[in-house]
């Protein structure tokens, strides 16, 4: 600074440098001291859910209403199958479901039958007996013949056998017939399952997406026959997304979930920042669950440090014009300074469910005791009017 330089311009000049030199080591101090908290690494990656949709029948295919890329909504109908042979199925099951219940109907409509044949065999066995003892009585003062007794011996005897005969059959009958309601009897029940394994079967044909998200892979398409199993769309959950850390095994010291995270992504760089959190720190190392395990018991065993998944959860839900990518890049900070929650306290409490497929035929009951009712009659009125 020269001579000439006016004092209050020194003084000026002075005090800005002062003060520059105070902000850096200003900045030092906290680098130095604050950073030794911080663990980073850019081995980081979007992951999430991605979920197959598969065909849970057989068919061709003749409707699509999805491509790749598409948002789709839970429960949306993306592939419709040709559904004849299903059709036909149903109806060859609801009319085997009406033939069981008239089948029954008519055993039962038997059985009362057989129930008063009993009766009246009964009626005339009482009164064979009693004609029987009156003749021997006689008999023995010898006013009737010995062939008259023996003839009414006879007729006593064979309406017996035909007495427990009649029982037999009855019994036999009241046995399969039953005495539960219709719709419960085993006959029944089972052309009931079948009945709705029909329905099931024919509503399958139409493939409904398990969940809300995006189309990252279409393997359908038109005119094509798809087994059972057949993987036909991957949808990826973006909005429940979460980050896979690697972090090297010196670096997980002081990790613990619970902890913050900053978040930068290759995609948007400085501009854009996540916050999220520790969620769970992984009990291997990615070598242990690959493929082809090292063996480290050999003679050239060279020693490599490993790399620990972390798993962690976003904070707030990512907005839509800053949406990440399955398997973007990306650079993880975690604030070790922050004292939480340890390792062996961490419970899982991730639940996924879908209610796609809880009752895929759900009117299919009411359809059932539509064809049970129709097709039993006036059964039950004509069961009272004979009691």
């Amino acid at each position: 600074m020269s001579e000439n330089t006016p004092p209050k311009r020194r003084l000026k000049s002075l005090f800005f440098v002062v003060l520059l030199i105070s902000l850096i080591a200003a900045s030092f101090y906290w680098h130095s001291n604050n950073s030794k908290y911080l663990v980073s690494t850019s081995n980081a990656y979007v992951s999430g859910h991605i979920v197959p949709l598969d065909s849970q029948t057989s068919g061709t295919v003749k409707w699509i209403s999805a491509e790749q890329g598409d948002k789709i909504k839970a429960g949306q109908l993306l592939v419709k199958l040709d559904d004849t042979d299903a059709k036909n199925q149903v109806k060859l099951k609801e009319q085997k479901l009406s033939l069981e219940v008239r089948n029954i109907t008519a055993l039962r409509q038997k059985t009362l039958s057989l129930a008063t044949q009993v009766k009246q065999i009964k009626v005339s066995l009482k009164m064979a007996e009693d004609e029987f003892s009156r003749r021997k009585k006689l008999r023995d003062q010898a006013m009737v013949s010995q062939e008259e007794l023996d003839t009414s011996r006879s007729k006593r005897d064979e309406l017996r056998i035909s007495h427990q005969v009649a029982m037999q059959k009855y019994d036999e009958s009241q046995l399969l017939a039953g005495t539960m309601p219709i719709a419960d009897h085993p006959q029944v029940k089972q052309a009931s399952v079948e009945l709705k394994a029909a329905y099931i079967r024919l509503s399958r044909t139409n493939i409904v997406a398990a969940v809300s998200g995006t189309v990252a892979a279409k393997n359908v398409h038109l005119g094509q026959y798809v087994e059972t199993g057949d993987l036909l769309f991957r949808v990826v959950q973006l909005e429940s997304s979460w980050v896979e850390a690697n972090f090297k095994e010196n670096q997980l010291t002081h990790l613990a979930p619970g902890q913050p995270v900053t978040i930068i992504s290759d995609l948007y760089g400085q501009d854009k920042n996540y916050k999220g959190k520790i969620t769970a720190i992984g009990s291997g190392t990615g070598a242990v669950f690959s493929l082809l395990p090292a063996q480290n018991a050999t003679g050239n065993w060279i020693k490599i440090v490993q790399r620990v998944p972390v798993r962690v959860e976003f904070e707030q839900a990512i907005p839509g014009n800053y949406q990440l990518p399955l398997g973007a890049s990306l650079q993880v900070t975690v604030d070790t300074s922050v004292k939480v929650q340890t390792l062996a306290d961490n419970e899982p409490n991730h639940i996924l469910k879908t209610q796609i497929y809880d009752d895929p035929a759900s009117d299919s009951q009411q359809k059932i005791n539509d064809i049970i009712r129709s097709n039993e009659g006036d059964f039950a009125l004509s069961m009272a009017a004979r009691k």
